[in-house]
């Protein structure tokens, strides 16, 4: 009868905790979530480190502006991405992967093109690959979402908007120059193109 007793007890405590969700983050004691503002993030979890602005004040006439800012914990947590639409937290989203040392960006094109793979973040290729020699960025919109549980506005026929761009990158003469498509700052797509200079 103990055991039953307690058992029951410990389900009730458990369904009574409210741990940290997928879509919100923990920072410094505070709970980060959808609809805090960017002054609320700041307080709780300080500057990014880095910021992804999608697209500038009024840009396509359709609302507020989006970013993503970045928070990487370090080797032993996952990292972390808040994205604002105008001032308010929209989505969080753990990355793919555990943090890691930041170093200085190295040159264009100075890595393993190998490492870079579809799922990659913007960040990870940022601090892989360094900038790239060409980049554009563009809205579509798409009836495929590339990042489970990922969301945009609703386009008008029933899609979501996307922010498109395609980064080239020259490794050099002895390979050939690789295209990576991001669509809402997660490597998509990879195109092989000629050889580099």
């Amino acid at each position: 009868m103990r055991r039953i007793a307690l058992i029951l007890w410990l389900a009730v405590a458990a369904c009574g905790a409210s741990p940290a969700n997928a879509d919100s983050l923990r920072c410094q004691g505070q709970l980060v979530r959808d609809g805090d503002s960017m002054a609320e993030v700041l307080d709780a979890c300080g500057t990014p480190d880095f910021e992804d602005r999608w697209i500038g004040q009024g840009a396509l006439g359709f609302g507020l502006p989006m970013q993503e800012w970045t928070y990487n914990p370090g080797a032993r947590r996952l990292i972390q991405t808040v994205v604002f639409r105008g001032d308010r937290v929209m989505a969080v989203n753990s990355d793919a992967g555990y943090g890691f040392q930041p170093r200085a960006l190295p040159p264009s094109g100075d890595c393993d093109p190998g490492l870079i793979t579809p799922g990659l973040t913007k960040y990870r290729l940022l601090q892989a690959c360094g900038p790239p020699l060409t980049d554009v960025g563009y809205f579509i919109t798409a009836t495929r979402i590339y990042e489970p549980g990922f969301t945009l506005p609703l386009g008008r026929n029933g899609g979501s908007f996307i922010y498109r761009e395609r980064w080239t990158y020259d490794f050099g003469p002895n390979r050939l120059r690789r295209t990576i498509q991001l669509d809402n700052a997660r490597v998509v797509a990879i195109m092989l193109g000629n050889r580099g200079r």
